[in-house]
């Protein structure tokens, strides 16, 4: 079933090839059923057909399968001895079999658009992830960058700091645990 969706998912076909390759396909299995079965469960034979065309082609294709699968079915089954073509549990079989058809090409039609959207939405998390991912590398780099810069930047706030700004204007010795070169700055005690 995987697979089915996976290549259905990736081929696209137009509307015409659709309804051509489903009448073929209905035609066959209206043959096949004509020829080899009694009047007996005439439209169980359709049930694959519509609900390959739902997972291969979509709605639009499914749901024709469902319509041309009842008329098919009632053709092979009715006869001319019969003013309305079919008896009345034939019409009752029919207009059911058209009423549960359809729901189950809604049902396929819809599990292959679910499946096209969580495709498509994988790609967009994968598309995501890979810009998230080259996002974090810029911010890494712009940190190690800006790091860097912040550690030039204490190393000339450091040597400033440190630099002796000339010769104090007295001659007594520095007393002070202030940094070297500042001790001019200090006021003299008090006698």
């Amino acid at each position: 079933m995987d697979r089915l969706l996976e290549w259905s998912a990736d081929h696209r076909f137009s509307l015409l090839s659709q309804l051509l390759i489903v009448s073929a396909s209905v035609v066959l299995v209206g043959v096949f059923r004509a020829l080899l079965i009694t009047a007996l469960l005439p439209w169980l034979f359709f049930i694959p057909v519509i609900v390959m065309s739902g997972l291969i082609f979509g709605r639009a294709a499914s749901l024709y399968a469902s319509v041309l699968s009842t008329i098919v079915a009632a053709v092979t089954i009715g006869s001319f001895s019969n003013p309305l073509w079919l008896t009345g549990p034939q019409w009752a079989g029919s207009i059911l079999f058209l009423v549960v058809t359809i729901g189950l090409a809604w049902l396929a039609g819809e599990l292959l658009a679910a499946f096209r959207r969580y495709r498509k939405l994988v790609q967009q998390h994968a598309t995501i992830n890979a810009e998230l991912k080259q996002s974090e590398e810029q911010h890494i780099l712009l940190n190690h960058e800006l790091a860097h810069r912040l550690k030039n930047i204490l190393s000339v706030v450091q040597s400033v700091v440190t630099k002796p700004f000339g010769k104090p204007k007295t001659s007594r010795p520095p007393t002070s645990p202030c940094l070297p070169g500042w001790s001019h700055l200090e006021t003299p005690p008090l006698s």
